[in-house]
């Protein structure tokens, strides 16, 4: 092999000569497979060209060492696109786990023993994918600007620079950009390509580092796991009936006495609990907001489920926000359906892991969406002095029994205006005046009557004070059926809501209770005739009570909620859910679980058996099961966008290969600001004219188009004048080595 000889770099340069006498290219690359090669190509566009040099001794200087400047040879080419391989197996691989939904658990490692490293090596893979990204868009870039350069007529010098800055956005606007955009290229299309393929790797840049890291760590959040259409067999009853009458529960008069748990005054013993809280309720402290209240759940047990009571009760201090007494309660017929389902799904769970199926999360949720009662009372109080005669007659003057006014619209926010009301239990209390023992009594609200519009039923109170005088409270009530969410715990508790849902008091939502039913709430508990309001009243300390009258208000009122709603969440008492399964001798516990999908409602529809005759009369119930835990999912809008950002890298790294393929074109030099400037002190200086400062003060010196020509062994760095072009003479040539 010839010695060989450097250019003397002070000697002037003219670009249609060559030195070929006396510098020669070393040697033709056959296209064989080069094991070396191939990890420099790979190591170097991952940005670990030093481990290169570490584990591959350079014999010979940078001044002698040969290399292939580009090569034109498919081995090589499949060589070099392998480096675009991983990161888009990463994605597929990253796609098929979340639009598959791939469920980890409850926690990231066993026992949680090792989550916070399982998080760091998440946060290094996510990373590590950053830069095989980031290295393939580097290979591309600097793919087009050596093709161009060497087997073409040039670039302007900013874009040999552009693989290297190109991954951060105030790339977008920076001093290389511009130069390209008034830059000269060899044709328009090559400029318009290539400043448009620059800016779409600089997006892509900006968009992978966040979106690998999204999509690597999985999310710990509510997943559906499954659950079931649930059917209730009403017996022939509405369990939702816009007027409630004596026939929506037991038939005769077995409900006349306290103690059948089918009965609407069921669970009255639990409502004692609930009142007692009523004498201890007051303000410690306006300022700070320091009060003493009922808990915001309470529990009623029945015999399928134990429900939850959500209440609130008036209170006379305007700073507090409790101006109105509600209270909402999930049905009995919910409940029950809902405890029966639990229970098979957590024999479901139990058969699912025997499968090797583990779908249990760090915790869990069973809800519906269920129409439950919800209520609000609101109370006027007179009192009514002890040495008072009963007036007499149909004179409403000296009745003193004052209702709130609830007829317009506007008196719905404020509760503040009253009226006067005539009525059957006015006069009962009239009538017969008890200043010893409390009284209620419920009275109908005729069709006729303009409060009809918005008031279910009404009740007349009295209690009697210390020092012998009586307290008479004039009530209304509004009940409506709402629908809301409606969860159960492993141990039956059935709750919604903390806080109870707000009645509209507006006609097309308003519940009718007739008298029928309403005094079933209130039934005798004792051979001695005491009735479910006195045992409620003496519990709550309203009777003989000291308590200031704007406080026993909300009391009262909290009371007829709970006699009233408790009532409600009764109604169809021979109704059942039908548990009867789908294929019971089989693998029935996998019709609760979607099989298509990981998350989602079951292709099955329901786990029971119910013909389609007998769902038509049913009530329909859906149970949703979801589990928190740790998964892969494309239901998080951040996750799918980041998906979408990867996806549109692979989209244009399979372009990539497909072209790259099909030119053969590749090469892995000059990818660094070292060789760059390497290759610079090897070239003769390019003159006054195309660079007048070594301060760039300007884009003018990056604009300037330059190509890498061939002077024997060696390549140099060369501007080129207008729309000169290169000699064929000295144009580099593929698969040739120099140095």
């Amino acid at each position: 092999m010839a010695k060989i000889q450097r250019v003397n770099v002070d000697v002037p340069y003219q670009l249609g000569t060559s030195n070929d006498d006396q510098n020669t290219p070393h040697e033709v690359y056959g296209g064989k497979f080069s094991f070396r090669a191939f990890v420099q190509n790979t190591l170097k566009a991952w940005s670990f060209h030093s481990l290169y040099r570490l584990f591959y001794n350079v014999r010979h200087s940078i001044r002698n060492q040969t290399k292939v400047v580009i090569f034109k040879s498919r081995p090589m080419t499949l060589l070099a696109i392998l480096v675009h391989v991983p990161p888009i197996v990463a994605t597929a691989f990253m796609s098929h786990l979340i639009f598959r939904e791939y469920w980890i658990g409850a926690d990231l490692t066993t026992n949680r023993g090792w989550d916070r490293q399982a998080n760091l090596l998440i946060q290094f893979a996510a990373k590590f994918l950053e830069i095989m990204i980031i290295g393939s868009l580097t290979t591309m870039i600097f793919t087009f600007v050596r093709r161009e350069v060497t087997l073409g007529q040039g670039a302007p010098l900013a874009a040999f620079f552009a693989g290297n800055s190109f991954s951060s956005p105030e790339f977008l606007w920076s001093d290389e950009m511009t130069a390209m955009l008034r830059g000269r290229f060899s044709t328009v299309w090559k400029k318009v390509f290539f400043v448009s393929f620059l800016t779409l790797c600089c997006l892509l840049a900006v968009v992978v580092a966040p979106a690998t890291a999204t999509v690597l760590t999985p999310l710990n959040d509510w997943w559906m796991m499954g659950g079931s259409w649930v059917y209730i067999d009403k017996a022939g009853r509405a369990i939702y009936p816009k007027t409630l009458t004596a026939a929506d529960t037991v038939k005769g008069d077995v409900c006349e006495v306290a103690g059948n748990v089918d009965c609407p005054s069921a669970g009255w013993d639990s409502l004692t609990h609930l009142v007692s809280y009523l004498p201890d309720h007051a303000v410690l402290n306006v300022t700070k907001g320091s009060w003493i209240r009922i808990p915001a759940l309470f529990p009623l047990a029945t015999p399928e489920s134990i429900l939850q009571i959500s209440l609130s009760v008036r209170e006379p201090e305007e700073t507090s926000g409790w101006k109105v007494s509600r209270m909402t309660l999930p049905h009995r017929m919910t409940g029950a359906a809902l405890a029966a389902t639990t229970m098979l799904w957590q024999d479901a769970l139990t058969m699912m892991a025997k499968e090797n199926k583990h779908y249990r999360g760090s915790d869990y949720r069973y809800s519906t969406f269920q129409e439950l009662p919800s209520m609000e009372t609101r109370c006027r109080v007179t009192v009514v002095a002890a040495n008072r005669t009963m007036p007499s007659g149909n004179n409403n003057e000296n009745k003193p029994v004052s209702f709130p006014e609830v007829r317009a619209e506007a008196s719905f926010a404020n509760n503040t205006e009253d009226m006067a009301l005539q009525n059957s239990a006015t006069e009962a209390i009239w009538s017969s005046p008890n200043t010893t023992e409390p009284r209620l009594f419920f009275f109908d609200i005729e069709p006729q009557e303009s409060l009809s519009a918005n008031v279910s039923v009404g009740t007349v109170v009295s209690l009697p004070r210390k020092g012998g005088s009586m307290a008479l409270y004039g009530c209304l009530t509004n009940a409506e059926w709402v629908g809301m969410n409606t969860g159960i715990n492993i141990d039956n508790h059935v709750w919604t809501d903390d806080w109870p849902f707000p009645v509209t008091w507006k006609p097309a939502k308003k519940v009718t209770i007739h008298t029928s039913y309403a005094n079933l709430t209130n039934p005798r508990v004792d051979n001695e005739g005491t009735t479910v309001f006195q045992r409620l009243a003496a519990s709550s300390g309203l009777v003989n009570s000291e308590l200031g009258l704007d406080w026993t208000v909300g009391h009262v009122e909290t009371v007829i909620n709970a006699m009233l709603t408790n009532g409600m969440a009764r109604t169809a008492p021979a109704a059942s859910p039908i548990v009867t399964l789908k294929d019971a001798d089989g693998a029935w516990w996998r019709n609760f679980f979607p099989r298509k999908t990981q998350f989602g409602f079951p292709e099955s529809g329901t786990v029971f058996d119910v013909t389609e005759a007998r769902r038509a009369t049913s009530q329909a119930l859906h149970f949703r099961a979801e589990m928190k835990g740790f998964a892969y999912s494309a239901s998080d809008s951040t996750v799918w966008y980041s998906m979408m950002g990867l996806f549109a890298y692979c989209f244009v790294a399979v372009a990539f290969i497909a072209w790259s393929l099909a030119v053969g074109v590749t090469s892995k030099s000059w990818e660094s600001t070292p060789e760059l400037l390497a290759l610079a002190m090897r070239s003769p200086p390019p003159g006054d004219e195309k660079m007048p400062t070594s301060i760039l003060e300007d884009t003018n010196a990056l604009r300037e188009r330059y190509c890498i020509v061939a002077s024997g062994a060696d390549v140099l760095l060369r501007p080129m004048e207008g729309t000169e072009r290169v000699p064929e003479g000295m144009r580099v040539k593929p698969n040739v080595m120099y140095r």
